[in-house]
C-alpha cells in the first residue's frame, strides 16, 4: 500500500506542478510574446495552440484533482466527513478540493470560450479588447493556483 501511496503523491504533485506552471508558461511568455506579433500571426499560432492547450490541461487538472481526492480519503487520513470537517487538515484539503474544481471550471467556461473568440476577432481593436479581458481572467486562475498551492503547503503542516 505504501508504494501506490507514493505513486499517487508523485503523480500528484508532477501533475500539479505541470497544470500550474502550464498555465503560468502562457500567462507569463505566451501571450505577451504573441502580442508582439501581427494580428494574422496570432491567430494563426493562437489557432493552433488554443485546442492543444485544452487537449492536454483538462485530462491534466482533472487527473491532479481526482489523484487529491484520493491522496486525501484512500491513501491518506480522511477516513470520514467527521474527519473532513472535524480537523484542519481535512477543512483545507476540502478548500483545496474546492478551488481545484473552481478553477477547472473557470477554464473551462469562461477562459476557454474567450480565448476561441480571439480567432474570430476580425480586428485588431476586436483582438486587443479579448487580450485585455483575458488578462483579467487568467489572474482569477492564477489567484486559484495561488491559494491551492498555499493550501498544499499548510496541509504539508498538517493545518
Amino acid at each position: 500500500m505504501m508504494t501506490l501511496t507514493i505513486v499517487v503523491q508523485w503523480l500528484h504533485v508532477f501533475l500539479g506542478i505541470f497544470w500550474f506552471g502550464s498555465s503560468l508558461y502562457v500567462d507569463a511568455i505566451l501571450i505577451p510574446t504573441l502580442n508582439r506579433l501581427p494580428l494574422k500571426e496570432q491567430q494563426k499560432i493562437g489557432g493552433l495552440i488554443g485546442p492543444r492547450t485544452s487537449q492536454v490541461l483538462v485530462p491534466v487538472g482533472l487527473t491532479v484533482v481526482a489523484l487529491g481526492f484520493l491522496r486525501g480519503t484512500v491513501f491518506g487520513p480522511l477516513r470520514s466527513l467527521d474527519a473532513v470537517f472535524g480537523t484542519a487538515y481535512g477543512v483545507t484539503w476540502l478548500i483545496a478540493l474546492l478551488l481545484a474544481i473552481g478553477v477547472i471550471l473557470w477554464g473551462l467556461l469562461v477562459l476557454k470560450p474567450r480565448a476561441e473568440a480571439l480567432g474570430n476577432a476580425k480586428s485588431p481593436e476586436a483582438y486587443g479588447a479579448i487580450v485585455k479581458q483575458l488578462k483579467v481572467m487568467t489572474l482569477v486562475e492564477i489567484t486559484g493556483f495561488v491559494a491551492i498551492f498555499t493550501c498544499m503547503i499548510l496541509m504539508r503542516f498538517g493545518l
